[in-house]
């Protein structure tokens, strides 16, 4: 199935970066996201929100403009690819 999502990120006032996720195709917007981690390219997440099941996590990797990003994410045992561009 595929799926529209956005994703959204910024930094706090303490610098520490923020994010919520949107499944534009499921009508749900603003999910907390949470374990955010950027190392070099790549960049890990879960969705923290207690309504989503199936602890949904997030690997991908910025390309060299670092406005594309692409990979896997895993929920409840299921495994599926995404993509994103900055807009």
């Amino acid at each position: 199935m595929e799926l529209e999502i956005g994703l959204n990120f910024k930094l706090d006032e303490a610098k520490k970066i923020q994010g919520t996720f949107d499944s534009i195709t499921q009508g749900a917007f603003g999910l907390a996201l949470g374990d955010i981690e950027i190392k070099d390219k790549t960049v890990t997440f879960t969705i923290s929100d207690p309504n989503v099941p199936g602890d949904p996590s997030f690997k991908g990797t910025l390309d060299e403009t670092g406005k594309k990003m692409t990979g896997e994410f895993t929920q409840a045992g299921y495994a599926g690819t995404f993509a994103v561009e900055k807009q």
